[in-house]
């Protein structure tokens, strides 16, 4: 495919993402773009980006959330060459506008060292950021790192508290997580009917591919152990309402609730960091621009 080929496809993918990308909404996300885009400096990374590219694209830089889909786009190969120093850049300009979304990208560029030298603890203060907004994705990744002591000292007490967060909100990687550790008894008394119905409930909901042979091996390590009617109860219950997850004992003091998913700037280190952020774009932007 050519240049301009994958260039269209990027379009088309933000297209069927942001369908406010449309002729009639051109004033909007100018006014967007203007307000997210203080200066020319944060009007995104010049690295594959050329003056005929189409002005959709372009307006949708000014998003937070466009922004992360396009990092995605280049972290993934989709529609474009994998590029991970493009999606990185993408991310960090999203991130430092208040996608937590970016935020738990970036986590995992540094969990598997796509594009920057590999990081658990640096993936671990993304991720510390990131959910304090509620991020389900975030709070399920957080959560592995703590079950695993990756990047933060090992706390299962704590891992099962974040993957409850994230199953709260229906998030079916968090949900085989956390009946994992109910079905194993980590940090939790055993209870392998909420574990079944947990990880039932999230096979049925669609999990990643690479989660279907965890789930399924689970599933059948539960149901090994549960006589005939625990095995009806666990499947009426995985067709219930948050499969009987007690909402009390997710992490009130935190202020986390199942309708907040957005980026919360409420603490005064999520501010300082967004800060160093975007201080740490406009340096970046700034070398791109000085000739070699």
């Amino acid at each position: 495919m050519t240049r301009a080929g994958y260039r269209a496809s990027a379009e088309s993918a933000l297209m069927r993402t942001h369908p406010w990308l449309i002729p009639a909404t051109a004033g909007l996300i100018t006014v967007v773009t203007a307000l997210a885009v203080p200066n020319r400096a944060h009007a995104g990374p010049d690295v594959h980006l050329c003056s005929t590219e189409s002005e959709s694209v372009r307006r949708v830089a000014g998003d937070a959330e466009a922004m992360n889909r396009l990092g995605v786009l280049y972290a993934e190969g989709r529609g474009v060459s994998r590029d991970y120093s493009a999606a990185l850049g993408w991310y960090r300009r999203a991130a430092a506008y208040g996608s937590s979304s970016a935020l738990s990208n970036l986590a995992t560029m540094y969990f598997y060292g796509f594009g920057v030298p590999q990081s658990y603890p640096k993936a671990a203060q993304l991720l510390q950021i990131a959910v304090r907004g509620g991020a389900a994705d975030a709070q399920n990744k957080l959560g592995a790192l703590y079950n695993d002591g990756l990047g933060v000292v090992k706390d299962q007490k704590r891992a099962l508290e974040l993957f409850r967060q994230a199953a709260l909100q229906g998030y079916p990687p968090a949900m085989v997580n956390l009946g994992r550790m109910y079905i194993e008894a980590i940090a939790v008394p055993r209870d392998v009917v909420r574990g079944y119905a947990l990880i039932r409930a999230a096979v049925d909901a669609g999990i990643p591919a690479s989660l279907q042979e965890l789930a399924l091996r689970e599933l059948g390590t539960a149901a090994g152990r549960l006589n005939a009617e625990q095995l009806a109860r666990a499947q009426a219950l995985a067709s219930g309402s948050l499969c009987g997850i007690d909402q009390r004992a997710v992490g009130e003091s935190a202020g986390i609730r199942r309708q907040d998913c957005g980026f919360d700037l409420a603490g005064p280190h999520d501010v300082q960091h967004l800060e160093s952020l975007r201080e740490q774009v406009i340096a970046d932007d700034a070398a791109m621009a000085t000739p070699p």
